[in-house]
């Protein structure tokens, strides 16, 4: 352990604790569509879309464990990886679109709990920047 240990900021251990329950969220989100997207029946390929989205949300955990930590990396990996999340899941919302089951009713509901989770996330990213310099 290292004798120079780096405490961590009170508000970093809400917004950790915060993007741990958004990225469990999230888990949960992928189960639910893949299960619905199996009772459906959506093509093949929006199952390996979930299933990628849940790999990177996976990362995004890692990155919050080393952000939790005072890390850099951390910071630098969990932004990665909510702007390849935002990219990503914007694609699969435009291309669910063109299947005959989408319901456009549920369109508004979609963006705006992303956008909350979104906004969210950019202001864990920004504190996260903010205490970069105090971080290993």
């Amino acid at each position: 352990m290292d004798s120079e240990a780096i405490k961590r900021p009170l508000i970093i251990t809400i917004l950790c604790i915060v993007g741990f329950i958004l990225l469990i969220q999230s888990i949960g989100s992928v189960i639910i569509g893949f299960l619905y997207g199996l009772s459906v029946g959506y093509k093949p390929f929006l199952q390996v879309q979930l299933i990628l989205y849940a790999l990177l949300v996976i990362v995004g955990v890692v990155g919050l464990i080393g952000y939790w930590k005072m890390r850099k990396w951390g910071v630098y990996l969990y932004t990665a990886t909510i702007v390849i999340i935002f990219v990503y899941a914007f694609w699969v919302f435009i291309s669910l679109r063109g299947f005959q089951n989408f319901n456009l009713d549920y369109v508004w509901i979609y963006i705006w709990g992303h956008f909350i989770k979104y906004f969210i996330a950019l202001f864990i990213i920004v504190v996260g920047f903010i205490y970069l310099k105090k971080m290993r």
